[in-house]
């Protein structure tokens, strides 16, 4: 713990490059330079057992007003999971997704059901990341995630945020950060700015850019923070700590 605070002492002392590496899709968006390409899409399709079928969000019905096909074998595990969940019956809701979730890897309706209801149990939270990583790679490759783009899709952006504060329990923070600041390019996307979740993600990337030595954007994002929520008390320890350089312990 000692040598961690030397070497972030010594990293907020050095010119800071933060501002330097990255540049602002959005006034609450920074990316990384090299990422100028960005796309904003919903999945046409999903694969369900092998075969592709129209993707409907929560939000979105088909024409006919049916329901949308989640799969063409576990439909009704999937519908049911979904009740439990609704009903505060997290394990359950797991456990009935368990098996189809080994039998449809590809399945994006059922790795993001499933995913939620592990994420919700102390148990299993550490098990929904991996199932998280898992549709948020099926994502970026449906959308062509690259080393120049930056890529969102806007049907699954509970898959970003969850992912996001699953890496920051795990302190992979630069990767929390993009994880993050792609669901903010979706909220924003989205016109649900100014709300409470969008508070919380403005915080923890001030806590992100902190842990990583970047005191200019630890700054920016802190001072964000507190501009659209004055009342905020998370990002102050971090602006306080800027002048002394002594990190703090994460409080998930």
């Amino acid at each position: 713990m000692a040598l961690m605070r030397l070497l972030l002492f010594c990293l907020l002392l050095l010119p800071n490059l933060s501002f330097a590496q990255h540049y602002f899709y959005t006034p609450d968006c920074a990316l990384p330079t090299a990422k100028k390409n960005i796309t904003i899409g919903y999945t046409a399709n999903v694969l369900v057992a092998g075969r592709r079928i129209p993707n409907h969000t929560s939000e979105q019905t088909p024409a006919d007003g049916a329901l949308p096909i989640m799969s063409l074998r576990y439909g009704f595990d999937v519908e049911a999971s979904a009740q439990a969940y609704q009903s505060g019956d997290f394990a359950k809701a797991a456990a009935l997704l368990e098996e189809p979730a080994r039998q449809e890897p590809d399945n994006l309706y059922i790795l993001t059901h499933y995913a939620r209801a592990l994420f919700q149990q102390t148990a299993t939270k550490g098990r929904s990341f991996t199932v998280y990583r898992q549709l948020i790679a099926q994502l970026d490759e449906e959308l062509q995630e690259g080393p120049t783009s930056a890529t969102v899709d806007a049907s699954f952006l509970e898959a970003y945020w969850k992912l996001g504060v699953l890496r920051l329990d795990n302190q992979q923070w630069a990767e929390a950060d993009y994880d993050i600041t792609r669901f903010l390019i979706g909220l924003r996307a989205a016109d649900q700015l100014n709300t409470p979740i969008h508070e919380q993600a403005l915080s923890y990337l001030t806590e992100c850019h902190y842990m990583m030595g970047h005191a200019e954007l630890c700054r920016y994002f802190g001072n964000k923070t507190l501009q659209l929520f004055p009342g905020n008390t998370y990002v102050r320890k971090y602006l306080s700590a800027l002048s002394i350089a002594k990190p703090s312990m994460r409080k998930s």
